[in-house]
């Protein structure tokens, strides 16, 4: 079965088979990387081969070329694809092991952070400014569970310094953000005292709201940041504070999740857990897909039913060797960023079996 879309850059319609859904090939018409979609675009499947040149591409795919701005005009037409390659071939790795390269990677050809299309040759997203160079080695996609890890440790130590740097720019984040969280219910505290009833509820509705736009700003920046880097990418560490795009969508959806996950350990503790690793990819989700609030916490959800096992033991053994690394002075510098690779692999695992 194959997947037919149009080039993002040339409106070339393109074909290729449905096992390189959700990787990156280039158009072998004007060699830009496209991301290739789940799924047909709608109305492709309308038409027989012998109207294929008759079709007219989608005003969004239009609209990118425009932005381009830089491709001869000769190349905007429509043309069916059927082996769509990469300009060199990457290196494969062995039928055992736990991982494998993406076929055709190459840089995406939107910018992960604000989802506005870019060149083949920028290094700078041009509406939103972040940096984004490409990596020594294509993508890598995990096999199973033990690949998961072994991709999380490989592009650690490829990109140790830019993770350990990042650790600390959360770390800052963090410390300013629990100030400006915990200040306003302190207040709120001290000009109620005098009705310790109204204190309370003013002090936990305001802690509350306060976690979650903290949790948010911190888990979006998360997101962006390290899926950057197991989409093939090097980001800019401060792509972490360029959240504005997504914001909104993210401040919904973790209210969503947090209450979710707080309900269910009100009973008994587990069902808490069992939500709180069902949704957890909800950040990728957003990001990879620029989806709305309920629509990232369904798909989440989707993905981890698909692979229900291997969701709740990478999430459980994460959770443990995220502890464990904290316990150890500095060892948050690695911990966390290896905590976080080993979910952006799993988001990447469950949406390529998907």
């Amino acid at each position: 079965m194959s997947i037919e879309f149009y080039c993002k850059a040339c409106d070339t319609l393109l074909r290729t088979p449905d096992r390189r859904a959700g990787q990156s090939v280039r158009c072998p018409a004007c060699r830009e990387p496209n991301w290739v979609p789940y799924e047909s675009e709608g109305g492709l499947e309308d038409f027989g081969d012998e109207n294929r040149e008759s079709v007219t591409a989608p005003t969004a795919a239009s609209t990118a070329a425009r932005l381009r701005g830089e491709l001869p005009s000769e190349l905007h037409r429509s043309a069916v694809a059927d082996h769509v390659t990469a300009e060199q071939s990457q290196p494969a790795a062995s039928d055992d092991a736990d991982w494998e390269f993406a076929d055709d990677a190459d840089l995406p050809d939107r910018c992960l952070q604000c989802g506005g299309p870019r060149g083949g040759d920028s290094r700078r997203c041009q509406f939103c400014g972040a940096t984004l160079e490409p990596t020594e080695e294509p993508p890598l996609i995990p096999r199973n569970m033990r690949g998961i890890f072994e991709c999380a440790g490989r592009t650690l130590s490829k990109n140790l310094g830019l993770c350990v740097y990042a650790s600390l720019v959360d770390l800052l984040v963090m410390l300013m953000g629990c100030v400006v969280v915990f200040t306003p219910p302190l207040l709120m505290l001290w000009i109620v005292h005098d009705f310790p009833v109204l204190a309370f509820l003013g002090f936990m509705s305001t802690l509350f709201l306060g976690v979650v736009i903290l949790y948010s700003a911190v888990m979006l920046g998360h997101a962006q940041f390290y899926f950057h880097l197991v989409s093939g990418e090097r980001p800019d560490v401060l792509s972490i504070l360029h959240i504005a795009p997504r914001l909104r969508s993210m401040l919904w959806a973790t209210l969503l999740y947090l209450t979710a996950v707080m309900t269910g350990l009100m009973f008994f503790i587990v069902p808490g857990v069992f939500v709180w690793a069902m949704l957890g990819m909800y950040p990728f989700v957003l990001v990879d897909r620029n989806l709305g609030a309920i629509d990232s916490l369904a798909e989440a959800w989707k993905l981890s039913s698909n692979n229900l096992g291997t969701v709740l033991a990478v999430g459980l053994l994460v959770f443990l060797i995220v502890q464990i690394g904290n316990t150890v002075p500095g060892g948050f510098l690695l911990a966390v960023p290896f905590g976080a690779l080993c979910h952006a692999y799993m988001y990447v695992y469950c949406r390529h079996r998907a």
